[in-house]
């Protein structure tokens, strides 16, 4: 074992990753969670995850600008994991979010209870699914856990995770956007084809005013795709878990 002072010097190194995972992940980092509660748990989680934590090759720095250099590093590190969790997380708001475009909803933006941000009624109903799916299938364990991997594969002070990041948090979001798009493909074809056939509803009949049928009509398509779809939509959220393991694992791989 280290000396004392500098396992307690590693712990605070430990804990700054560990807040900056906590800062931007989803869930811990919305508004419904206290900062009070979000730091206790940054705490307990750095505590957790202390065996796997090992010393720099030079050791802790005893100097305090070298300390809170790599302080800031750490910081950094865990925010990247973080928000590759966020990203993966955001699919399903953001494939709520094209739905509410297509069909007309967004007019009618709220706001969303969990971030505190305004948004449409599929993105926020989307959220909320996504978010409870996510505590269903074990998505804060990951989290927590993707904490102690990566001090074994990045260890503290390491510089290796720069180049990755950057290039991981590009692939991350186009990988997002698809994945969304995906998710709201069969709604968004539904409304297509009632856009069309109420496109030659109106040739046929052009006194039917089209601007007061359109949106209303696609709105209960999309509504009664979106409620025939929830067994697959359920499963394609609790898919974003894996995702969210594979997408940090590419930090160090």
């Amino acid at each position: 074992m280290p000396p004392l002072p500098d396992r307690f010097g590693l712990f605070w190194l430990v804990l700054a990753r560990t807040g900056g995972v906590f800062a931007v992940a989803p869930l811990l980092s919305t508004q419904s969670v206290p900062a009070p509660l979000r730091a206790a748990v940054s705490f307990v989680v750095a505590l957790a995850a202390m065996p796997a934590a090992r010393a720099p090759a030079g050791g802790v720095p005893q100097a305090l600008l070298p300390y809170m250099a790599m302080a800031v590093h750490e910081v950094l590190v865990g925010l990247s994991i973080g928000f590759l969790a966020r990203v993966v997380f955001s699919a399903a708001e953001l494939a709520g979010g094209v739905l509410d475009v297509q069909t007309g909803l967004s007019i009618g933006s709220t706001v969303d209870p969990v971030y505190g941000e305004s948004v449409t009624i599929f993105g926020n109903w989307f959220n909320i699914l996504a978010a409870l799916v996510f505590l269903g299938v074990g998505g804060l364990e990951v989290l927590v856990g993707s904490v102690a991997v990566s001090l074994r594969h990045i260890p503290v002070g390491s510089t290796t995770i720069f180049a990755a990041g950057a290039r991981t948090a590009v692939d991350a979001l186009g990988w997002s956007f698809v994945t969304a798009m995906g998710m709201a493909a069969p709604t968004l074809a539904a409304a297509f084809i009632t856009s069309i056939l109420l496109g030659l509803l109106g040739r046929a009949m052009p006194q039917l005013n089209l601007l007061q049928t359109v949106i209303p009509a696609q709105i209960v398509v999309a509504l009664l795709v979106v409620l025939a779809a929830m067994p697959l939509l359920t499963a394609a959220f609790g898919g974003l878990v894996p995702d969210t393991v594979s997408w940090i694992g590419r930090l160090w791989t």
